[in-house]
């Protein structure tokens, strides 16, 4: 039989990469993101895709060359808008990104021969395919969209049958094994070799080459061999009765322990950082475990490259209660990837796109940027809302760390039994010996903190009370501060329950507190916690674990500098003061806003001072909305049962006139008409208006001056940032949006931390904010008697 025959398929090694990774920061986690969503929210349009995609592979065919194959009934006009065969990397993406679907990059070496035939074969079966490679490499890898993967595997196995049949002589083999296929296909990338793995008839994989490599490729296999054999030699895995799976290296004596058993991807980055080993070597390692020590369905979690495994913490459809109707239409996910443990908050369009923040290091303009590259967003407004949800529910989360930093136990003289307490022998100064009786414990305190990728720290407080003949209680408290492995679980269980038990706690108590504070050390991110809890004027409070620290601002580098000091990168620290800079102007930039919301005319604004019957107005600010600085003072007094208001005409520290309206009523309080038939008062507010050059149509009121120069003081603020509010902000400050912040004050808002979360969804209550006095909005009467 011909060997082109006996080909059923490629056994492709794929990675899938989202559309917009090439153009974020975020690569590996876009990945991740990506292939979750698919595998969480299975997509209507995949699904769809699919159906058309299994009638292309059927019209395939099994046997037989590419020519003898039957016309493809799929063409590309009708599923993709864009050509079939090869096209650029660029298109492809764009593509990809417009029908919410993932790329799929091979991982194997692809010759210039093949590349065109598979050119030929994808515009025949009507699929896009971009090719790429590695700047300095020769060879090609192929880029295809995750629901095109069907057709392309069909479209690689055929022309491998074709290329046997017509060119057997060109190519070499060699028989592998399939859980092989990975760490060999990565060798052999590494050495730009490239080469396809085959399944056959008779269920042997093999490894095709071209034959003018043999040699090298020679070279590559003898180094896979002597790596399975030198892991032979270093490597050993067993498993104890309670359950727990040791992995040893024999030369250095390092192990690690667990009961639980990860994915193969974060058990090769376990092996990788405990080990020493290279990426290849503990990749090999972790397949070797999962061969050998995994059956079933344990087996199959294990090697299925699960997105959800890749992650530590989901938290999916995030909600805010009272939250901007800006971020309704974007989905919220809170998201901890394993690889880092770092938090990231990825919002989600209808059309399936996505953009991934990580609030606890970045600025707000940085992640308004995201927001406008990944998902297209424009309006100030959505970003804004987002970004402030991003904040918040960030800050939310990580707040639930707070009761991961500690574990404590306390006891009571009942908990033990009469032979348990300690009979201890003193003697006075007399010489005279009495007994004493100790408590095993009165409690322990645990203070958890994760130091490292695999290390945590746990400082431990036991106190005891020892019982005196004369009835009087002796406290004594001894303290234990130590390190501890996160990746030897078990000698790390062992060692912390044999310290409990040592202090006098039995050993199921022992037991369990020690498996309490591992859980907790291990929920823990490595980086060390900080978050902006308070932002004034020219401060800021930073908050890490249970400790706070007030920061001056006006030195940016050296606020940055401390902040850093806490245990967060450099860049993270500066994030933090920058964010702190950009919450104080976006609060400032809101109060503006707000008093700029209730603008009314010149007249509207003096005739409040007419109004006596609910409450009085002895005094106001008044100023033109467009030059501020120009303002009028009104103060009030008494006069018996009259009220007379003065009234200062100012332009900025400048007193230009003083009125007063003294003589607008009479005795009786009623309104005093001069020789034009108009009222004192009318003529007395012209002559105001004229002298102080404010705006008749356009004026903003205060009830203190304090009110007035905080407001002059935020306008510079605003002035000098750029940032003063638009037409749109001041719409959204007149009706009130749900999110408002006050700039002095917890900008973050009062998180809501018992919150239950039921179906994943988390319940923040909008931040308590003070209200901004204002100039109450009073009706307006007839002038009358000002009592």
């Amino acid at each position: 039989m011909n060997m082109s025959e006996d080909v059923t398929a490629v056994s492709m090694q794929v990675s899938e990469k989202a559309a917009e990774a090439a153009l974020s920061a975020f690569k590996s986690v876009l990945d991740s993101v990506g292939r979750l969503f698919r595998e969480l929210l299975g997509m209507e349009h995949d699904r769809a895709r699919a159906k058309a995609q299994i009638k292309a592979t059927n019209a395939g065919g099994r046997g037989g060359s590419m020519e003898r194959s039957k016309p493809p009934d799929v063409t590309a006009t009708n599923l993709t808008g864009i050509k079939p065969g090869e096209v650029s990397l660029k298109d492809l993406a764009e593509n990809a990104r417009n029908t919410g679907e993932s790329l799929s990059v091979s991982q194997h070496g692809i010759s210039q021969e093949d590349r065109r035939a598979i050119a030929r074969a994808a515009k025949k079966y009507g699929i896009p395919v971009a090719f790429s490679n590695t700047k300095g490499k020769n060879n090609l890898y192929a880029n295809v969209r995750s629901g095109d993967l069907p057709i392309f595997k069909q479209i690689c196995t055929e022309c491998i049958r074709e290329k046997i049949a017509e060119k057997p002589e060109t190519l070499g083999n060699f028989k592998v094994q399939p859980w092989e296929i990975p760490h060999l296909t990565a060798m052999l990338k590494a050495h730009d070799l490239p080469a396809v793995f085959v399944e056959t008839k008779g269920g042997d994989t093999l490894c095709l080459h071209d034959v003018k490599h043999a040699d090298a490729v020679r070279i590559v296999r003898e180094e896979f061999v002597a790596k399975c054999k030198e892991l032979e030699k270093q490597f050993s895995f067993d498993r104890d009765e309670d359950g727990f799976y040791t992995l040893k290296d024999l030369h250095s004596g390092r192990e690690i322990s667990f009961d639980q058993i990860p994915d193969k991807a974060a058990l090769s980055r376990q092996i990788q950082a405990q080990f020493g080993y290279d990426a290849v070597k503990a990749d090999l390692a972790a397949s070797k475990f999962g061969e050998e020590a995994l059956k079933g369905k344990q087996k199959e979690r294990f090697f299925s490259g699960s997105a959800q495994q890749e992650f530590s913490r989901i938290e999916s459809n995030v909600t805010l209660k009272g939250e901007s109707i800006y971020a309704k239409p974007y989905s919220c996910w809170y998201l901890q990837p394993k690889k880092d443990e770092k938090p990231h908050v990825v919002f989600r369009s209808q059309d399936g796109r996505f953009a991934i923040l990580e609030p606890q290091k970045m600025s707000r303009r940085a992640m308004r940027a995201a927001l406008t590259e990944q998902l297209g967003i424009t309006d100030r407004k959505t970003l804004d809302a987002l970004v402030q949800k991003a904040d918040r529910v960030t800050d939310y989360f990580l707040r639930q760390d707070d009761k991961l930093l500690s574990a404590d136990r306390t006891f009571q003289l009942d908990d033990f039994p009469p032979e348990k307490l300690t009979e201890i022998r003193h003697t006075g100064p007399s010489g005279t010996e009495y007994v004493t009786q100790q408590k095993p414990l009165d409690s322990v305190e645990n203070s958890i903190k994760r130091t490292g990728i695999d290390t945590f720290n746990v400082k431990t407080t036991f106190r005891s009370t020892e019982l005196m003949p004369d009835g009087e209680s002796l406290p004594h408290e001894k303290t234990e501060n130590l390190d501890f492995s996160l990746s030897d679980k078990k000698y790390t269980l062992h060692f912390l329950s044999a310290m409990y038990m040592d202090a006098g706690m039995n050993e199921a108590d022992a037991k369990a507190m020690a498996k309490e504070v591992y859980l907790k050390a291990e929920a823990q991110s490595p980086e060390t916690v900080v978050r902006i809890e308070e932002v004034r004027q020219d401060s800021m409070t930073v908050a890490y674990g249970k400790a706070a620290v007030t920061l001056s601002t006006a030195d940016r580098q050296e606020a940055a500098e401390k902040i850093a000091g806490m245990g967060v990168s450099r860049d993270t620290a500066e994030s933090l003061v920058e964010k702190a800079q950009e919450m104080r102007v976006d609060a400032v930039k809101e109060r503006v806003a707000a008093v700029q919301a209730q603008q009314t005319d010149f007249n509207t604004a003096m005739n409040h001072l007419t109004d006596r019957e609910e409450r009085s107005i002895d005094s106001m600010i008044v100023c033109s909305a467009a030059e501020p600085q120009k303002h009028i003072v009104v103060e009030g007094g008494h006069n018996g049962a009259r009220v007379v208001h003065d009234y200062t005409v100012c332009d900025g520290g400048k007193q230009l006139a003083v009125f007063s309206d003294a003589e607008t009523t009479d005795a009786e309080g009623k309104a005093v008409r001069t020789e034009s038939g108009k009222t004192a008062w009318t003529e007395l507010k012209a002559e105001m208006l004229e002298a102080s050059g404010v705006d008749k149509d356009a004026v903003l009121t205060f009830g203190s001056m304090e009110e007035y120069e905080q407001y002059l003081a935020d306008t510079e603020t605003l002035t000098s940032a750029d940032e003063m509010p638009d037409a749109d902000d001041l719409a959204e400050a007149a009706r009130g949006n749900g999110h408002e912040l006050h700039p002095e004050g917890d900008v973050l808002g009062a998180l809501h931390e018992d919150s239950p979360l039921p179906d994943a969804k988390l319940d923040l209550p909008v931040p308590d904010i003070p209200d901004i006095p204002d100039v109450p909005d009073l009706p307006t009467p007839p002038r009358g008697a000002r009592r």
